[in-house]
C-alpha cells in the first residue's frame, strides 16, 4: 500500500520503499468519495494532516466544509478559493 507508505517515513523504511514522496505527498486520489473521506479523515486525525478543499468548474470556486472543520482548515479553504477565483 503505496499511500500508507508516503505518509510515514517509518513504514516506507521497513517496506523498502526508497521514493522521493515518502513524506512529501501532496495529492491522494482515491476511487469513490467514501474511500476518499475515510482515507482523509485518517490523514487528519492520526497523521497530523492538514487541509484545504474547494470544488472547481462552476463559475466560481465553492467552498464545501463540514462543521466539525478547524478555523485554519477553513481559513486555509477560503484562501485558495480567493486564488482560484482570481483571473489569469
Amino acid at each position: 500500500m503505496r499511500a500508507a507508505a508516503s505518509l510515514s517515513g517509518l513504514a516506507a523504511e521497513r517496506k523498502g520503499i526508497a521514493s522521493p514522496l515518502v513524506e512529501g505527498t501532496d495529492i491522494f486520489i482515491a476511487p469513490d468519495i467514501e474511500a476518499a473521506n475515510i482515507l482523509y479523515r485518517a490523514i487528519l486525525y492520526f497523521a497530523k494532516g492538514e487541509s484545504c478543499g474547494i470544488v472547481v468548474g462552476a463559475k466560481v470556486p465553492l467552498i464545501l466544509l463540514s462543521r466539525a472543520e478547524t478555523p485554519d482548515t477553513k481559513l486555509r479553504s477560503i484562501a485558495l478559493a480567493m486564488l482560484a477565483a482570481e483571473p489569469a
